[in-house]
């Protein structure tokens, strides 16, 4: 991947690996009990530049599939660069993240979540 950053190779690798694998990431975790073994939840991780079009659908499916086992969320903004070959991440309020979708997704879990927001002014990795 010329002329990009170590993350972003990174996250396109980790959107790669989970892309279409639900059912390997159950078989995965299924042995070990919910309550001990989870996951963080960070949406930007999981958006890739061809599903940001859908990624209001993307984060609800993340929820669906995997509310049982989030443990922790990142709340973190993210916005498609111009020339939509990568997800930027603009710091807190600087996108277009749907905090109240991951907000509600979080309340329909019942149960309390921790949530870490951080911000990088003008960061894009």
């Amino acid at each position: 991947m010329t002329g990009t950053t170590w993350s972003q190779n990174v996250r396109h690798s980790i959107i790669s690996i989970l892309d279409g694998i639900s059912a390997t990431r159950q078989e995965v975790l299924a042995p070990f009990p919910a309550d001990r073994v989870g996951l963080l939840l960070d949406p930007p991780n999981f958006i890739s530049p061809a599903l940001y079009p859908k990624r209001d659908e993307e984060i609800r499916r993340m929820f669906r599939e995997l509310g049982g086992r989030i443990h922790l969320v990142h709340l973190k903004d993210m916005k498609l660069n111009a020339s939509g070959q990568s997800v930027d991440l603009p710091g807190p309020g600087g996108g277009e993240m749907n905090y109240p979708l991951v907000i509600s997704g979080l309340r329909q879990l019942d149960r309390p979540i921790t949530c870490i927001i951080d911000a990088h002014q003008g960061r894009n990795t």
